[in-house]
């Protein structure tokens, strides 16, 4: 299942088609370079590539019955494809305002639908519940995203998901963007330490995604039950193998310690140039 994306971008509206699933979101078209300044910064507002390919899976699986919380929520636009699809309960939540969210939350929420939004900063803020069946993020990391953030984004989707190991889990779309490509090594440190589970996997693409979005990698991570966090860099087997399918040019089997002795040798941008939605 596609998505026909109904699109009010900086006061214009225009659609987007995709597919079957019908959506109607206020966003934001293009990144104007301010970042992290108030209510100006509308990076979150963006439908970001990596959005896409998330909003495409959840358009493409069973979401009835099902209760859904979104990290790094943004404009929710992944939040509404789940509320229009039936789910029991979807909750956005972001560290920064979410008006827009509840909006599109309100445009999108089918009948039966419990929706709301919730502040939540990573590490610091308890998530709403502890027995959530999916925990969804898209493009929440970036080159310059801190250790401390990755785990902390981990630790929140394994605690929100608690209650229901045995059958939740959490999905998680992304593009590495950096120019000395160290992200996803880091990404799969923060997912082992908070000790992601066997059933994990990397997802396949939707066909039907816009080419500035064929580049994500998009990654389905059960956990397992202890809350005791893996404090080295010894990968299990199978989250090897998840790492090397996503990044066989740039992740391939050396020593960790290597990896601790690598410089920067030169600073990465967070943020990509303007990107095309068709």
């Amino acid at each position: 299942g596609g998505i026909l994306w109904m699109l009010e971008e900086d006061d214009e509206c225009r659609e987007e088609d995709y597919g079957e699933v019908r959506i109607y979101v206020k966003c934001k078209s293009r990144f104007d370079g301010v970042l992290l300044n108030g209510e100006t910064d509308h990076t979150g507002l963006m439908l970001w590539p990596g959005r896409l390919a998330v909003c495409n899976w959840l358009a493409s699986v069973e979401l009835r019955g099902k209760r859904l919380l979104e990290l790094g929520a943004g404009c929710a636009a992944c939040s509404c494809v789940a509320a229009s699809k039936g789910a029991l309960q979807v909750v956005s939540t972001d560290c920064g305002n979410l008006d827009v969210a509840a909006i599109n939350l309100r445009r999108n929420c089918a009948e039966q639908c419990n929706i709301g939004t919730q502040k939540l900063r990573w590490g610091l803020d308890s998530p709403p519940d502890t027995n959530f069946d999916i925990i969804i993020a898209s493009d929440v990391v970036y080159p310059d995203v801190s250790d401390e953030n990755l785990n902390a984004l981990f630790i929140t989707a394994k605690q929100a998901l608690s209650s229901s190991f045995e059958k939740g889990f959490f999905i998680i779309g992304f593009i590495d963007r950096g120019a000395h490509r160290k992200l996803p090594r880091r990404f799969f440190s923060a997912a082992n330490k908070a000790q992601v589970s066997s059933l994990s996997t990397l997802l396949p693409l939707s066909s039907s995604l816009p080419d500035a979005a064929r580049d994500t990698k998009l990654f389905k991570f059960f956990f397992d039950s202890s809350s005791n966090p893996k404090n080295n860099d010894d990968w299990p087997s199978f989250l090897n193998k998840i790492a090397l399918e996503a990044y066989p040019d740039i992740l391939g089997p050396f020593p960790s310690s290597i990896h601790k002795n690598l410089v920067q040798l030169e600073e990465e941008s967070p943020f990509p140039p303007d990107i095309s939605l068709v």
